[in-house]
């Protein structure tokens, strides 16, 4: 059902089983697959598409203009939304600067009340943005990452699979899966034991990932020295070995602990 004071360009592709509320605006390049959602006074905007059965609250822009000073007018700009996420109040999610740099928004995630998404932005599967959670731009957040509320987190950041940003923290460089992160800057607190358990990390791989914690965080080792101890311990525990390969990826260095 489309309200009649929806104003969707009939350029958009939207699918029949659509609900569109009051005052929605719909850009030209949309796409709209089935069963989604989007209440009143919603935006969306560029090329923005947005998959099955997404629910966007009132008040959200999708797909806006990147905040980018080489963006000019008439530029293309593109953003894609996986499915069953939920998009709640006031949220912001600019599209890519680029053709070819798309921000992406994975399946199932939730993006709590006046979180913000930069131009360029990737977000994984399972991921919680809560309220008023800033992404700048180009930041990737892992899948089953939780960012707190009122988290800042600097453009280009890593945020690895599984990491909790605690509340109102600064992140000014990468942090590895599976740990927890806290502070004013950011700093590695611990592992995140309550995620590993939920998703049915055996007893030995969670012992290994904390092993792993305190060879990075904990010991008096070298980089170089801890990280070829991190590659013993892969050969054990391959899932160590996604710490290890998310540390040889860092550009911005890795949060200390």
């Amino acid at each position: 059902m489309i309200h009649k004071t929806a104003i969707i360009d009939k350029k958009a592709k939207i699918e029949k089983d659509v609900e569109i509320g009051p005052h929605v605006i719909i850009g030209p390049n949309v796409i709209i697959h089935s069963g989604v959602v989007i209440q009143h006074h919603a935006c969306v905007d560029n090329h923005t598409e947005i998959h099955n059965d997404v629910n966007i609250f009132p008040f959200a822009s999708v797909g806006s203009d990147p905040q980018d000073l080489k963006f000019k007018k008439g530029d293309e700009a593109y953003c894609t939304v996986g499915k069953r996420t939920v998009i709640r109040e006031f949220v912001t999610i600019n599209a890519g600067s680029k053709k070819d740099h798309i921000t992406q928004i994975g399946s199932d995630c939730l993006l709590m009340a006046y979180s913000h998404l930069g131009h360029n932005a990737v977000i994984g599967n399972h991921v919680i943005i809560a309220n008023v959670g800033t992404l700048a731009g180009h930041v990737h957040i892992d899948d089953n990452a939780i960012v707190g509320g009122l988290v800042g987190i600097h453009q280009f950041v890593k945020v690895g699979k599984m990491v909790i940003v605690g509340g109102c923290s600064k992140v000014v460089k990468d942090i590895p899966p599976f740990m927890l992160a806290d502070g004013n800057p950011a700093e590695v607190r611990g592992i995140n034991k309550i995620g590993l358990r939920r998703h049915n990390y055996t007893t030995k791989q969670s012992a290994a990932i904390k092993d792993a914690y305190k060879i990075l965080y904990r010991s008096k080792l070298t980089r170089p020295q801890a990280l070829k101890k991190l590659q013993d311990l892969t050969e054990e525990i391959p899932e160590v070995g996604d710490i290890l390969d998310f540390i040889a990826k860092s550009n911005r260095g890795i949060t200390k602990g």
